[in-house]
């Protein structure tokens, strides 16, 4: 999914993570999973410019999800 580095696309990204682990039957892992797209998405918008696109990705089989988050940035993070 992509999102704008905006603050109304952590919601958007926290609903579709809910959705999808829903469809997939992965409700045991849902709460976890949720809180850490929100995380995860927070921390993309707050560093990146206007134009940046984050997007979120999410992987699953029984007993594993995947989640990934990344934004359009060609430049590596400072710490």
């Amino acid at each position: 999914m992509s999102l704008s580095a905006e603050d109304h696309s952590v919601r958007l990204a926290r609903h579709a993570a809910h959705v999808v682990l829903s469809v997939w039957e992965l409700a045991h892992m849902e709460e976890t999973a949720v809180l850490i797209v929100s995380e995860l998405v927070t921390n993309a918008v707050r560093h990146a410019r206007e134009t940046d696109v984050v997007e979120v990705d999410l992987y699953a089989t029984r007993t594993c999800l995947r989640i990934e988050i990344q934004d359009s940035d060609r430049l590596w993070p400072q710490p």
